[in-house]
């Protein structure tokens, strides 16, 4: 190379020689990179806080959060932990995962507002029914001649499940006379303990009329076969009884479940597992419950 640019200096010419050698080792190591599958990690930027483990994923048109980062972040600065009755805006876009409400918060993402009439209660979201599900409830007391505790609240549904079964009658989901609402796999919070102490949740509403002839107890004959309440409450102004369902209990296996009575029917909420929290959800619930008479 010197033979053949003598005008140039020698010290110029080794800057040159130099940069082409540099120029050189970093495209070779860029060619044994993408061959063999490594790349050089990027450095992070201002707006790289997400990494794949916290992104979101779709779900028809939900957006996802994993397992272990359930509290879905938004651009509306909003987040929407498990079982959130509200949506993001249009035009708000998933911003990341957060493995609970207060680290979501901490970032800047508190929980959104929640939607007319819908409630919370230690992490477990509760929305009002809609009228086609209270429509449901009345014709169940006009087929089975009795008043029946049509839910005011429920749980909402997680994505991909059925929504609630409401069986009245004799029919697939009871061999008795029975009104019953069957709303299993609903989202509840980190740490809450449902089915097969996973984070999902079961609950059941029951009514069945007082038979004077029946020999068994009202608690037997709406599923719970406890012998002892393990406390007394009011529910719509009636006394009610709080049971610990043992294992074996029809529906209400090893549910919390309150039981009360009006205008002859034996009424009855239960949740999946035995918690403090249960016994105030199923209170709630019951206190929320419109007793749906039948219009004939």
């Amino acid at each position: 190379m010197a033979g053949r640019h003598h005008s140039v200096g020698q010290a110029r010419s080794l800057r040159l020689l130099g940069t082409l050698v540099l120029a050189a080792v970093i495209a070779a190591a860029l060619v044994l990179a993408a061959r063999s599958g490594h790349h050089p990690a990027a450095a992070p930027t201002p707006s790289d806080t997400t990494s794949p483990a916290d992104a979101p994923y779709q779900l028809g048109d939900r957006s996802i959060c994993p397992l272990g980062r359930p509290v879905l972040a938004s651009s509306n600065q909003a987040s929407y932990p498990p079982g959130h009755p509200g949506h993001p805006p249009p035009g708000a876009h998933p911003v990341a995962c957060y493995p609970s409400v207060a680290q979501a918060t901490a970032a800047g993402y508190p929980p959104a507002p929640l939607p007319a009439g819908a409630v919370e209660l230690d992490g477990v979201y509760l929305a009002p029914t809609s009228q086609a599900f209270r429509r449901r409830c009345q014709q169940a007391a006009d087929q089975l001649g009795f008043v029946v505790p049509c839910p005011g609240l429920l749980p909402p549904a997680a994505p991909g499940t059925a929504p609630p079964e409401l069986c009245q009658g004799r029919g697939s989901c009871s061999g008795e006379v029975l009104f019953i609402v069957n709303d299993s796999g609903f989202l509840v919070p980190p740490g809450y303990l449902g089915v097969e102490k996973q984070s999902l949740g079961h609950l059941v509403v029951m009514a069945a009329p007082r038979r004077p002839n029946d020999p068994r107890p009202p608690n037997d004959v709406l599923g719970c076969y406890a012998d002892h309440p393990v406390a007394r409450a009011t529910v719509q102004g009636t006394g009610a009884v709080l049971l610990r369902c043992p294992t074996g209990s029809a529906l209400n296996s090893g549910h919390t479940l309150v039981r009360w009575s009006q205008q002859g029917v034996d009424m009855a909420v239960s949740l999946h597992g035995w918690s403090k929290l249960n016994q105030r959800l199923v209170l709630l619930l019951a206190a929320r419950a419109h007793p749906t008479p039948p219009r004939n």
